[in-house]
């Protein structure tokens, strides 16, 4: 477990399921009036054996990994007057320590809780800022916040952050000793695609050659809400009349023939081909949570992945047609907040398998804030 530390009465920790451990001297505690926060983010120890990064990259349950990244945290005084009661946006640097706080470069920061042994309802979420970011609020006296009407998920998958939210409940300094648990949960489905060909019965030379991966006809906006009963999208509807998230590739990517189950089946995903490379955020969409069954806002209903590649010795052989293939996302697996679905693809001569793979517990890879 990762050790804890004070500073400056603000207590920073980075263990993923469970609580800290409060390994400190007398002397370090500076300010015993002091809001002390407790950082994490909710995972699964179930990791599903295929789709999963080799044990050397971290997956394993015995991993812990230390917080990163910028959140808000949002506070509200609820005994008599409620009273705004913010913090600055905080940016956790690694190994815990506070590094700024609202741009500002700081080596200590103190929030105390209110005289009387006041209450506070906690919220939180990540990222503070930057694209793809919620919109600070304005004050609720009920801690009940619509944060963007509506929220887009951005464009380019390069720019879609992983959204984190944290309903903290109400505290008050008597309460585990001033000390407070912040545990984020991922609001959206990280998806991931990865592609193989098949090691034999090509003709020839031929080689497959990946052009464009997309999703196609999903709802790309939703009202998101948080209160004092936790986190809802609310209602979700499209940008325009088919939203699609493309992965477009100007030089064609060469698909491996390797096998999924084989250590080195992370050369096989987008965008990375044919090199080696542990997947990550800019690797991966993150989309509005879906439904395989029924229709309206958040079903499937016609969605697609879509699919197109070039079979040829070379990217650029001439007089060879593209290929373009779709699929109807509502014959796979849910989208569900929080889990990592990962579409593993193989191409074959004359037909195409697609074997999704839902992995919920991928924290254990990385704590990813933002996607760069």
């Amino acid at each position: 477990m990762i050790q804890s530390k004070y500073l400056s009465g603000l207590l920073v920790c980075a263990a993923f399921l469970g609580s800290c451990t409060n390994e400190m001297s007398d002397e370090t505690v500076i300010d015993p009036e002091a809001i002390k926060l407790e950082i994490g983010v909710i995972g699964s120890q179930e990791v599903t054996t295929r789709g999963q990064a080799s044990t050397d990259e971290g997956i394993t349950p015995e991993a812990y990994h230390n917080y990163t990244g910028t959140f808000q945290l949002l506070m509200v005084e609820v005994a008599g007057s409620p009273t705004a009661f913010y913090d600055d946006p905080v940016i956790v640097a690694t190994g815990g320590a506070i590094s700024k706080v609202n741009g500002t470069a700081t080596t200590s920061y103190t929030k105390r809780w209110p005289s009387n042994d006041g209450q506070l309802y906690f919220h939180a979420y990540a990222p503070a800022s930057g694209t793809g970011a919620f919109t600070k609020p304005a004050f609720s006296a009920a801690a009940n916040y619509t944060l963007d009407n509506p929220y887009t998920i951005q464009s380019a998958y390069t720019n879609q952050p992983d959204l984190l939210f944290a309903n903290i409940g109400t505290h008050k300094r008597s309460d585990n000793s001033g000390t407070v648990a912040i545990n984020f949960d991922h609001l959206l489905t990280r998806i991931t695609f990865q592609i193989r060909r098949e090691a034999t019965g090509f003709i020839g030379s031929d080689e497959v050659w990946i052009k464009e991966v997309a999703i196609k006809d999903v709802y790309d906006r939703g009202t998101p809400t948080m209160s004092t009963s936790g986190f809802s999208w609310g209602t979700k509807s499209k940008s325009g009349a088919t939203p699609t998230f493309s992965m477009t590739f100007s030089t064609p990517l060469q698909a491996p023939s390797i096998d999924f189950t084989e250590t080195s089946f992370e050369s096989a995903f987008l965008p990375n081909l044919p090199t080696t490379s542990t997947p990550t955020n800019n690797y991966s969409m993150f989309m509005l949570p879906h439904d395989k069954v029924g229709t309206g806002a958040g079903k499937f209903e016609n969605a697609k992945l879509y699919l197109k590649f070039r079979v040829a010795a070379a990217h650029d052989t001439a007089g060879v047609d593209d290929t373009e293939v779709e699929f109807d996302l509502k014959d796979y697996e849910d989208w569900v907040a929080g889990y990592w679905i990962n579409y593993q693809i193989t191409i074959k001569p004359g037909y195409i398998t697609i074997n999704p793979i839902k992995v919920k517990g991928w924290n254990k890879i990385n704590v990813p804030i933002t996607v760069n």
